[in-house]
């Protein structure tokens, strides 16, 4: 989505009382139906393909928002304008630009040895301060390789405004190392403490995918990581950490996926069918309770 390269002068705005929108219904209402009618979707005419890196469930199209309510009128535009980026999930890839839809680019010049390059959509760089700040929940898709606070920092360090509340962070099946080989499921470099967040940040959702063949090396790192809580703290900035949510627990949800990428290799560990099974389960960090002291009085 991209600001506006023209002013609107909403001062300027007809009261439109003769609207019923606008002269009976009160201004919680149309907040309601400004929400609902200024959703992010994805646009059926536009599909990705089905075998690619980036196809996934919420991930099978591009992304659009239909903003021909906000062009009725001066005042419809005035109240409608930030709802967008309110309920907006701003999406970031890290990595390899293969495993990228082709909306987006990569910001920045290639960071040799870094692996860290971030590609994200084409029109953020039009994006307003106020905007930016609008939008609460990000979600990364990171290859192992380029998870690292490097590329964390790069995302919130030069945009001051940006300060989302909730992330989610989703470790795709070919984002594990070495999958293409079947490799064990290694957590290598996925300590979270190397990543450091803005203190907006509230809540970190993570979701570990692998194929259904997979599934107890993912119990196994699921169990390794719930098992050790004070060693998965996430630290911000200045505020505490954020902490394994036990209460939250594990969440798990499946889905069918491709067996081949772009169509041209095949895995003999994915066999010889068209899709496979593939599992998520996901994580939550918030922040820790905070522990009252003892009244004796």
């Amino acid at each position: 989505m991209a600001s506006s390269k023209t002013a609107v002068d909403t001062n300027s705005a007809h009261n439109q009382l003769q609207s019923p929108l606008f002269g009976k219904l009160p201004a919680e209402i149309r907040n309601e139906i400004f929400e609902l009618a200024l959703q992010e979707y994805e646009d059926p005419e536009r599909p990705y393909e089905k075998d690619t890196y980036y196809t996934r469930p919420g991930f099978t199209g591009r992304k659009r928002i239909d903003v021909a309510l906000m062009q009725t009128c001066k005042l419809a535009y005035a109240e409608a304008r930030m709802v967008p980026f309110k309920s907006l999930e701003l999406s970031f890839y890290l990595g390899n630009s293969s495993r990228v839809p082709g909306e987006y680019r990569r910001n920045g010049p290639p960071r040799r040895g870094a692996g860290s390059d971030c590609h994200e959509a084409l029109g953020n760089e039009h994006l307003s301060m106020e905007q930016w700040s609008a939008i609460k929940h990000v979600h990364i898709f990171p290859q192992l390789y380029a998870f690292n606070g490097a590329s964390i920092a790069s995302r919130f360090g030069n945009r001051k405004d940006f300060k989302p509340s909730v992330v989610t962070i989703t470790i795709r099946y070919a984002d594990w190392w070495y999958w293409e080989n079947n490799r064990k499921l290694e957590l290598m470099n996925l300590r979270t403490h190397t990543i450091t967040w803005p203190d907006s940040v509230e809540k970190i959702v993570m979701e570990f995918e692998t194929r259904e063949g997979k599934r107890k090396e993912l119990e196994h790192i699921i169990k390794e990581i719930m098992d050790d809580p004070a060693g998965w703290q996430y630290s911000r900035e200045n505020t505490g950490p954020l902490c394994i949510d036990r209460d939250e627990g594990v969440k798990e949800w499946n889905w069918d996926g491709p067996t081949t990428f772009g169509g041209t290799t095949s895995y003999p560990h994915h066999g010889d069918k068209d899709s496979m099974a593939y599992v998520v389960k996901a994580l939550t960090w918030k922040p820790a309770p905070v522990e009252e002291d003892d009244d004796d009085n």
